[in-house]
């Protein structure tokens, strides 16, 4: 994945260590060292590792660092493969400066920065939202904006229109756009849950029906749904924005099948991205002081957006992909708990 030059730089986590010490070129240099390495070239090295740990400890790792080389070289093969299959074993190329990206929900939080960080590259950002974009974004001259509110479907098809006049057909949708709230079940109104409905998920379908077909047209595009780790867990007073996030990824699932099998659009790339608590103004409206209260870990926009970025530049299909990382060891427990 590429790294960002904007100075983003996430710290290191255990699934990064992790990483590193299976990682072929280190175990398998070890594994190959204490196994082909003649003795007149091993015996200098050991005797300086000797001083910091016992032969005896050494030669009882050896074995593991050769499964760790296995496992690694094992791991990167089914990456690949994952990799590929998910974009239908057909290549692609980006031209970003012809490349047109529209982002929904661009004023604050993951939108706002998606858009800095994409117009700081010169692509051209065409963004949706309900308030203005902050100065600081509205200064860049890729950067364009639209005010609409997603959940008035007429007029999210006029200003559709206005943008392929104006614009062209975007090449990239971004549907970022959501709205999060704190409510029991019972307290909930239908009001209320219907407006959530429309914003987290119909939206997102009506952006679809609007830019997709031009996607399919040329067999090039690249359509990323903003989810959430509420996609897979739950919890009390949630209950209406894990059930719109929970049906983003059955839409996102079946975007993927009818690009495939229906439309034949193997290079239309599709990602969801399911990011956990993240310091935005959503969540700061929210549930910001009750996680602090527990002592929830809370991410930094900047380490949720770089992940973002970095698939839209890709061009590459990806996810469901969880943020943080380590989150998916959770996922997978609740899935054994509650198949």
């Amino acid at each position: 994945m590429a790294l960002l030059k904007s100075g983003i730089i996430a710290p290191l986590g255990i699934g990064t260590v992790l990483s590193f010490a299976i990682h072929p070129l280190v175990s398998g240099s070890i594994s190959a060292f204490f196994t082909f390495c003649p003795s007149e070239i091993q015996q200098p090295v050991l005797n300086v590792v000797n001083s910091f740990v016992s032969t005896s400890i050494l030669n009882t790792l050896v074995r593991p660092i050769t499964v760790a080389f296995w496992l690694g070289l094992l791991s990167r093969l089914n990456s690949y493969l994952s990799r590929r299959s998910a974009n239908n074993w057909a290549d692609d190329t980006y031209n970003w400066e012809e490349e047109i990206v529209l982002i929904t929900g661009a004023s604050s939080g993951y939108g706002e920065r998606m858009t800095e960080l994409l117009a700081q590259r010169g692509i051209k950002v065409i963004t949706i939202s309900r308030g203005p974009l902050k100065p600081r974004i509205a200064s860049y001259k890729s950067v364009y904006w639209y005010k609409c509110d997603v959940t008035n479907f007429e007029r999210v098809s006029q200003i559709a229109a206005q943008i392929r006049r104006e614009h062209g057909d975007p090449t990239i949708l971004v549907n970022n756009a959501g709205v999060l709230s704190k409510v029991l079940l019972l307290e909930q109104h239908v009001e209320d849950v219907k407006k959530m409905f429309d914003v987290n998920l119909i939206s997102h379908w009506k952006l679809l029906q609007e830019f997709l077909p031009a996607m399919i047209r040329k067999n090039h595009g690249h359509v990323i749904s903003i989810a959430s780790l509420a996609s897979f867990i739950s919890t009390p007073g949630m209950g209406e924005y894990a059930a719109t996030k929970h049906g983003l990824l059955a839409l996102h699932d079946t975007l993927r099948q009818e690009l495939k099998y229906v439309y034949k659009a193997e290079r239309v790339r599709t990602s969801i991205i399911n990011p956990g608590w993240t310091d935005t103004p959503m969540v700061q409206n929210t549930w910001e002081a009750a996680l602090k209260k527990k002592g929830t870990a809370i991410m930094k926009t900047d380490e949720v957006v770089a992940r973002i970025v970095n698939v839209i530049l890709s061009g590459e299909s990806c996810g469901p992909l969880p943020i943080p990382s380590y989150s998916t060891l959770a996922i997978g427990a609740r899935m054994l708990v509650f198949p």
